[in-house]
């Protein structure tokens, strides 16, 4: 197998680019937010919701029940008994 004298795809002649202006090099602990940025009067944010005591607008649970639910404890319920059957036959 030959080497290829082809330049690699990913290599690039072009220098390298100059730094941003007007920012000053990161230092080691430097903080993300500027400190002396100027604070704007007579703006104000804005007014904040206050929350419901109690955390939720609604019930927990549907009342009444929807009649499915019923039906679904039955599924489960014979599905656990043959479960613990299989698990019970089961030896260590």
């Amino acid at each position: 197998m030959s080497a290829s004298t082809a330049p690699h795809p990913v290599h690039t002649n072009a220098d390298a680019p100059k730094p941003a202006e007007g920012l000053e090099p990161v230092t080691a602990g430097a903080s993300a937010t500027p400190a002396s940025k100027p604070a704007k009067e007579g703006k104000q944010g804005k007014p904040k919701k206050e929350k419901a005591a109690g955390g939720s607008s609604g019930p927990l649970e549907l009342s009444p029940a929807p009649e499915y639910f019923d039906e679904r404890i039955k599924i489960f319920d014979e599905y656990k008994a043959k479960y613990d059957a299989e698990v019970a036959g089961m030896s260590p």
